[in-house]
């Protein structure tokens, strides 16, 4: 390139995508390969959001955005301290004591919104925030308190599913979503 007069710089002019199909049936599968994505991507920026910014709560109100964005197939029920006490979620409650933050515990269902429910399923995710380990006396490589904010990770893919399958609305299917916020 260095020596020539003009530069020539290759330009795309279209791609084909083989093996997928066309028309229809390539944007079919276009849509939902978007749908699955966009799912992950909002699970990821949850993980990668630091503890002091998606506290329990924050993730809870993420939680209820999902429902009600796609309320024509989601019911959303979030438990507060009082509600788990009445369920006697004691372990729950005993680890969700060591912060300042309150707990919620999530349990979102996505129901088909026709046709009837062949399969049911249910997806569960930790959702601490922020684990510190306690005192955190370990020292030395692989101690990484830095990275505490991941425990939060289980819960943040079961959101990101519950994004996925309220915009891909599966038939036949109902997938309870469940995950307790605490720290």
């Amino acid at each position: 390139q260095r020596y020539k007069s003009e530069s020539k710089k290759p330009t795309l002019r279209s791609i084909d995508i083989i093996g997928l199909g066309k028309g229809p049936e390539l944007e079919k599968k276009l849509k939902y390969a978007g749908d699955v994505s966009s799912g992950i991507l909002f699970g990821r920026e949850l993980v990668n959001s630091p503890a002091n910014v998606l506290t329990p709560g924050v993730l809870a109100e993420e939680a209820s955005k999902v429902a009600s964005t796609y309320s024509d197939v989601f019911t959303a029920t979030i438990l507060n301290v009082d509600q788990c006490k009445e369920l006697k979620m004691g372990s729950y409650l005993a680890v969700a004591e060591a912060s300042a933050n309150p707990p919620h515990f999530i349990h979102l269902v996505y129901k088909p919104p026709i046709g009837t429910v062949n399969i049911k399923l249910a997806l569960v995710g930790k959702g601490l925030t922020f684990d510190s380990g306690g005192y955190n006396i370990k020292t030395g490589p692989g101690c990484s308190i830095e990275l505490m904010k991941f425990d939060m990770g289980g819960s943040a893919a079961v959101l990101g599913a519950a994004k996925a399958l309220g915009q891909i609305k599966p038939l036949g299917v109902e997938v309870s979503h469940d995950f307790p916020l605490c720290l």
